[in-house]
């Protein structure tokens, strides 16, 4: 039986777009900072300390094109993506697009966040492409709701079967407990009921192989995962149930936990015949086949713009 969809509250109610842009002599630092050697490193965080006391909570941007809604103090995410955003994951979002230029293309994201690689590929790849993007936290799923609303993606929004899914995954359905910092959103991480704590909240669980089923998907063109260390939790079961057909093409995999999972997903992966193509700072890309663009490749400049 197919489970309901996520009625997604585009949110209509929340302040305008344009209620939270910063001052000129904010966006004079923001410019500085996007187009410049100065939007990295040690330089990035004085640019970042300077705009602070120009500008405090939400920012509403423009990110490849789309306007955005930003929240700097309370996610790293967010923040690269303000200050530098020609380099947020660059070769990352550059593989994303790589595979879904063909109409049909499937691209599932597990631990969306604020929903910034959904929306450069919904920003960049073919008409017709499909995009699952799940995220549990409340807060975060409302900041990606909100930056994929239709009136902000345009024409994108009709080409795009966009579906936004409130929920975790893991081994098994249920209900679980989710961790996150209040000022890191994005380290939200999925605790044992034994190590419960008064700021944990409750969030609803599925396996990957029932959401996939439920929504139809018969293929992967390419799958994103970044779940803080539930990886372990998530890929080697699905791939232990899911024929072959459905596996993705291309796999990024945050690995900055891999030393806490229980079962190694890339060598997991490996022993199932993908590649290791590129190893980065944060992420680990995979590929069945050898044909996928390389993200050693110079960037050809689509997309990656401010």
């Amino acid at each position: 039986m197919a489970m309901p969809p996520t009625q997604i509250e585009w949110p209509d109610t929340a302040p305008a777009f344009g209620d939270y842009t910063p001052s000129t002599g904010a966006r004079a630092v923001l410019a500085v900072s996007r187009t410049t050697f100065l939007g990295r490193g040690k330089a990035r965080r004085v640019l970042g300390r300077i705009f602070r006391s120009l500008h405090s909570g939400p920012v509403d941007t423009q990110l490849w094109g789309v306007p955005v809604r930003l929240y700097p103090d309370g996610n790293v995410s967010e923040r690269k993506a303000l200050f530098s955003p020609a380099h947020f994951n660059r070769n990352e979002l550059k593989a994303v697009v790589g595979r879904l230029g063909e109409p049909g293309s499937v691209f599932v994201d597990i631990g969306a966040n604020a929903g910034l690689f959904s929306l450069f590929a919904a920003r960049h790849a073919a008409a017709g492409v499909t995009i699952v993007a799940f995220e549990p936290h409340p807060g975060l799923f409302r900041r990606m709701a909100f930056n994929l609303r239709p009136q902000a993606l345009g024409r994108a929004a009709g080409e795009t079967d966009l579906r936004l899914r409130q929920m975790a995954l893991g081994a098994q359905a249920g209900t679980v407990l989710l961790r996150s910092a209040a000022d890191e959103l994005g380290s939200g991480h999925i605790v044992k009921a034994a190590d419960a704590a008064e700021r944990d909240i409750q969030v609803p669980m599925q396996t990957l192989n029932q959401v996939l089923e439920d929504e139809g998907i018969s293929h992967i063109s390419v799958m994103k995962i970044d779940v803080e260390g539930y990886e372990d939790q998530v890929l080697p079961p699905f791939f232990a149930a899911a024929p072959k057909a459905l596996w993705p093409r291309a796999l990024i995999i945050e690995h900055l936990c891999r030393q806490d999972w229980s079962k190694d997903c890339i060598r997991d992966c490996q022993d199932r015949g993908y590649d290791v193509t590129v190893l980065s700072k944060s992420n680990s890309l995979l590929t069945l086949d050898r044909d996928f663009p390389s993200m050693r490749e110079p960037d050809a400049g689509r997309g990656l713009t401010t």
